[in-house]
C-alpha cells in the first residue's frame, strides 16, 4: 500500500486496525503510526539485519525467510523520501480536487473557492506571475476526468478474452520459470557448500583473518538473498500473472460507477489512484494516467484484441512497479 504513494501512515493504520493486526506488546494494542513507520524502515523483512556487536557493524543477511523483496523495500524508501511535509488536513467542506492540481505556468497550487452556489478553482498566484488569475468551474474541470472514467472501461467480453489469453500465456511460460527456479536453487546450494567449506578452511588455515572471513561470508550471504528474491519473483509471477490483470481491468470497468456513488474524500482517493501530474493550463486540465491504467486507457477502444493482450501484459511484467488494488467497498456502498 505504501509503495504506491497513495496511502498515508494514517490510512494504513486504519486499514490494519480493520484487518485486526496487533502489536506484540502484552496488551496487544493496534499498531500506531510510529510502529508502521518503523516497520517500513526495517530491512529485516527483506532478509537483512543490522549488527552492532564486536567488530561487526553494518547490514548482514540473516537466516530467516524474507517476507518482502528488497525492490519493494527500496520503493517504500523512495516514497518516504518524497514526503517533505505532512499533508494538511482541511477542516472545511471537502472539495474533490483540492490540493491535487498545480498551475502549469508557475507551479503554484490550484485552490477552490465557493461563490454564488458554485465551486471555482484558481491559481493561488503565490509567486505573483499572473497579472490576472482566471477562475474555472469545478464541473468544467471534471469533464476531462469523466471522459477518462468512461473511456477506461472495457466490455465484459474484452475482459474475458484478455484474461483468458493472459492465463494461456502464463501456462506457456511456466516451463521456463521451472527451469529458472532449478538453476537458481542449484546456485543457492552451491554457495551454501562454499560457506561450509569456508568454516573448515578458517579452522585449518590461521592466515585467513576474521575480517577476510566475514567479508567473504557477507558476499556469499548477500548473493543468497538476491537468489531468494529472484526465486520469489518467479513464484509470484506464476501465481498472480493473470489474476492481477483481471483485478485491474475490473476496477477500470467500475471506475465511473464507484466515483459517482462516493463521497468527495473517496473520490479524491480514487482519482489519486488513477491519475497523476494534474496541471491547469489555460483553463484546460492536463493529466497522465498511472500505470497500468495508461495502458488500459490507450487500448480501451482498440478492436485488435491481440494488440490489447500484448500491452496489458505490461501490468504485471514491470517488476519495479507495485499495484495496490484496494477493496472496492472502500469507494462505494455494497
Amino acid at each position: 500500500m505504501y509503495a504506491t504513494g497513495n496511502s498515508s501512515m494514517k490510512v494504513i493504520k486504519d486499514r490494519m486496525e480493520k484487518l485486526g493486526l496487533k502489536g506484540n506488546s502484552k496488551k496487544h494494542k493496534s499498531l500506531s503510526e510510529g510502529m508502521i513507520y518503523s516497520i517500513l524502515k526495517t530491512p529485516f523483512y527483506y532478509g537483512i539485519m543490522r549488527i552492532k556487536t564486536g567488530r561487526l557493524h553494518g547490514l548482514y543477511p540473516h537466516k530467516y525467510q524474507p517476507l518482502i523483496s528488497k525492490t519493494l523495500f527500496d520503493k517504500c524508501q523512495e516514497v518516504m523520501t518524497g514526503y517533505h511535509k505532512k499533508p494538511f488536513k482541511y477542516a472545511s467542506k471537502p472539495f474533490i480536487l483540492r490540493g491535487m492540481i498545480k498551475c502549469a505556468d508557475c507551479g503554484c497550487t490550484i485552490t477552490p473557492k465557493t461563490a454564488k452556489g458554485h465551486i471555482y478553482y484558481h491559481c493561488t498566484n503565490y509567486k505573483r506571475m499572473h497579472n490576472k488569475v482566471p477562475f474555472i468551474k469545478e464541473e468544467d474541470l471534471m469533464k476531462p476526468i469523466y471522459e477518462v472514467l468512461r473511456n477506461i472501461r472495457l466490455s465484459d467480453d474484452k475482459i474475458k478474452i484478455i484474461t483468458e489469453d493472459l492465463r494461456k500465456l502464463n501456462e506457456a511460460k511456466n516451463e521456463f520459470h521451472k527451469k529458472s527456479l532449478i538453476a537458481l536453487k542449484k546456485e543457492y546450494d552451491l554457495i551454501g557448500n562454499k560457506i561450509s567449506r569456508m568454516f573448515d578452511l578458517r579452522l585449518d588455515d590461521p592466515s585467513i583473518t576474521k575480517d577476510m572471513f566475514n567479508k567473504k561470508l557477507k558476499e556469499y550471504k548477500e548473493r543468497q538473498a538476491e537468489i531468494n528474491e529472484e526465486m520469489q519473483k518467479y513464484t509470484d509471477a506464476d501465481e498472480n500473472y493473470y489474476l492481477t490483470a483481471n483485478t485491474v481491468l475490473n476496477l477500470a470497468q467500475r471506475a465511473k460507477e464507484i466515483f459517482d456513488s462516493s463521497e468527495p474524500e473517496k473520490k479524491r482517493q480514487l482519482l489519486n489512484f488513477l491519475l497523476q501530474n494534474l496541471e491547469l493550463k489555460d483553463k484546460k486540465l492536463l493529466y497522465k494516467a498511472k500505470t497500468p491504467f495508461d495502458t488500459v486507457l490507450a487500448y480501451s477502444k482498440c478492436s485488435n484484441l491481440l494488440r490489447i493482450v500484448d500491452n496489458v501484459k505490461t501490468i504485471i511484467q514491470r517488476q519495479n512497479e507495485y499495484i495496490y488494488i484496494p477493496d472496492l467497498r472502500e469507494y462505494a456502498d455494497a
